[in-house]
């Protein structure tokens, strides 16, 4: 989708030394303006954003980076006895982590992040609080469109 009007935008074109912009127009969107801008970064890249599968063997996959940004991918390499569990950069081939231990540390560094019940509660209250102004604002807004 590369049509801005969709997301009740229009387009104003770059003009001498000012940039192209995108302004909001008066016409009802179709579609959220943060779905619109996500699919732009996604035709921008020029490639799709692939989800990999899930498997239970290897849940850090996609979500581990290497020190040098790039996501890790996850195998198994055999030993001289078994197979062995291991986490590797693309870019780094022969660099390659222990999947067991990195599992323990991240079960340990999860179980030290993990909130307890009356801090999970606080949340949740300040975070309806928080909720309430932009509710009535986002209301406002859609009554004033409405309205002839």
């Amino acid at each position: 989708m590369q049509s801005c009007v969709y997301a009740g935008l229009n387009k104003v074109p770059a003009f001498r030394e000012l940039p192209e912009k995108y302004v909001k127009g008066l016409h009802q969107p179709i579609v959220a303006e943060a779905e619109f801008w996500l699919v732009q970064n996604m035709l921008e890249s020029g490639k799709r954003k692939t989800r990999l599968q899930p498997d239970d063997n290897f849940p850090l996959r996609g979500v581990l980076r290497c020190w040098c940004g790039k996501k890790m991918t996850a195998g198994w390499t055999k030993g001289r006895k078994q197979y062995y569990l291991y986490y590797r950069c693309t870019e780094h081939t022969s660099y390659n982590l222990k999947g067991e231990m990195l599992h323990e540390h991240f079960g340990a560094l999860l179980k030290a992040l993990s909130f307890k019940p009356h801090q999970i509660r606080f949340i949740i209250e300040i975070a309806k609080t928080m909720l309430i102004e932009p509710i009535k604002v986002n209301r406002e807004r859609q009554k004033k469109r409405l309205k002839p």
